[in-house]
């Protein structure tokens, strides 16, 4: 799937991440590049317009580029949502870090969140 979409083979087995909510995140090693990959539930793809609505919020935040910081999906062929099977995903550059949840979350984050948001 992915060396279809950018013509670099895994090099590993997808590894499942934790996050993505609803979706399925995975982390993808390639020849040249680590991505994640993020696929839509099929509940949520299932919704009239929904996969319309995820195209539209990634090219959104793509406006929000340089201004906050966020990671976008990337896009290729004028796509950012890519088939595979009855499903849909979308590719991310991998960018390590850690992830925060309660009850390590403190007002110093919320605060953090807040600024950049305003």
């Amino acid at each position: 799937m992915i060396s279809h979409v950018f013509g670099n083979a895994l090099t590993a087995p997808l590894k499942r991440l934790s996050g993505g909510f609803l979706h399925e995140t995975y982390l993808a090693h390639t020849e040249k590049e680590i991505f994640v990959l993020k696929f839509i539930s099929p509940s949520v793809a299932a919704r009239p317009g929904a996969l319309e609505n995820i195209a539209r919020a990634e090219r959104s935040a793509k406006s929000f580029e340089g201004v906050i910081p966020l990671v976008t999906a990337i896009e290729h062929g004028g796509k950012q949502l890519f088939p595979h099977g009855d499903r849909f995903f979308l590719v991310f550059p991998f960018h390590p870090g850690k992830s925060i949840h309660p009850p390590d979350i403190t007002e110093f984050h919320c605060a953090k969140i807040g600024k950049i948001l305003g």
